[in-house]
């Protein structure tokens, strides 16, 4: 399952990956970014893949579903980074890996640079940074032994 953002250009990808008897699912929130993705997908003649609309933080996908999330530059760009990652993490496999890429920053971001709308968001607060330091793979309260952050 590949969420949002980068769908259009990793989803392909991924079909590759996953060979002709593996299938991929898109999700994005705007039909014109599900327009470009399927485009994207018919160009490189991805025949297992499917587009979705959906948002990051409510997959509509059964439990369990997913081999492998992926998430380019997505959880900066949602409210509650927590819950998004529960979600992501309900509907991959036991044993399911989640590849995420985005935005984490180590010290508090000045409040001019947070009222600026051209500059990313920090991903998480200062404590779960520290938690993810401890345990490298995920924060503590996600933390399960059948998933795991790869």
């Amino acid at each position: 399952m590949n969420c949002g953002k980068k769908s259009r250009r990793n989803t392909p990808i991924a079909s590759r990956l996953a060979g002709p008897t593996g299938r991929v699912v898109g999700f994005d929130m705007t039909e014109e970014m599900l327009k470009k993705a399927q485009a994207g997908a018919a160009a490189m003649g991805a025949a297992n893949v499917e587009f979705r609309e959906g948002l990051a933080e409510a997959i509509p996908l059964p439990d369990n579903f997913a081999d492998v999330v992926i998430s380019n530059g997505v959880l900066n760009l949602t409210l509650d980074k927590t819950e998004t990652l529960r979600e992501w993490f309900r509907i991959l496999k036991p044993g399911g890996r989640l590849q995420v890429g985005d935005i984490l920053v180590e010290r508090e971001v000045p409040s001019d640079a947070m009222d600026d709308i051209s500059l990313p968001r920090p991903v998480f607060d200062a404590a779960t940074l520290t938690t993810a330091r401890c345990h490298p793979t995920v924060p503590s309260s996600l933390d399960t032994p059948d998933r795991r952050v790869g």
